[in-house]
């Protein structure tokens, strides 16, 4: 990539980094690795940017285990173009049956951020125990702090919903979303859209459970800010096994 102390360059929006050509096999190879050797594979904003272009979701299936980054940049609704496509591609890839899971990432490259933030839930403060929590899915994509669990089967997993119920807590909003005045809702989708809401506090954190379907193939959770009409987090699934 070009030097950090290139500041014409920078200036003129060149700063970045360079990517070699790879066919859509030779890709799922070097994500195999990654994950062979402990690691984790995120697409950034793949389509905002027009990095993926195709419509089929089987385009953008690489393995199991891998995140699309749905949050690019900033939070915004789930209609904007920051959001939009990424969300549409992320939740046609789930209904086509891969698991995969949703990020966030604020893209500053040069500079901390908090515009758009991942949630990590860790016993240990550091980065290997970060990513092992990455590679279980166990994160949520926004600042707010979403843990769901069906059974004993925590986010990220999978299990059999039969006569199990699904349990979930919202709370720890992070500063740059809270605001005590705005009226938060938890909705939990599953293939068919959304199958439980409720109003949720922003600054207390609120459990709840309901019984689970075992026709749904899985459950997610999606934050909304109702008064400024936005989005601002998405738990990861848990999926359903039949």
């Amino acid at each position: 990539y070009y030097p950090e102390d290139d500041a014409d360059t920078k200036r003129a929006g060149g700063w970045h980094f360079g990517y070699p050509s790879f066919t859509a096999a030779r890709f799922t190879e070097v994500c195999q690795a990654v994950y062979d050797n402990g690691g984790f594979v995120a697409l950034v904003h793949p389509k905002s940017e027009g990095y993926i272009t195709s419509d089929d979701p089987a385009d953008a299936y690489f393995m199991d285990g891998i995140a699309i980054e749905v949050f690019y940049t900033y939070f915004t609704t789930r209609d904007g173009w920051q959001t939009k496509a990424n969300h549409k591609l992320w939740t046609d890839m789930m209904k086509a049956g891969y698991k995969v899971y949703a990020t966030a990432g604020n893209d500053e490259h040069d500079m901390p951020s908090d515009k758009a933030v991942s949630v990590i839930y860790s016993a240990e403060r550091n980065a290997t125990a970060w990513v092992q929590q990455l590679r279980k899915g166990q994160f949520v994509a926004g600042g707010v702090g979403v843990r769901s669990a069906m059974g004993d089967t925590m986010m990220g997993g999978t299990t059999s919903f039969q006569g199990k119920r699904f349990t979930f807590s919202v709370g720890d909003f992070h500063t740059s979303l809270l605001d005590p005045t705005h009226t938060y809702r938890a909705d939990v989708y599953d293939q068919n859209g959304v199958v439980f809401s409720q109003e949720v506090s922003a600054t207390e954190t609120t459990y709840m459970a309901f019984d689970a379907d075992n026709a749904s193939n899985y459950y997610y959770i999606e934050i909304y800010d109702v008064t400024a009409d936005s989005m601002i987090a998405i738990g990861n699934p848990i999926w359903n096994e039949k």
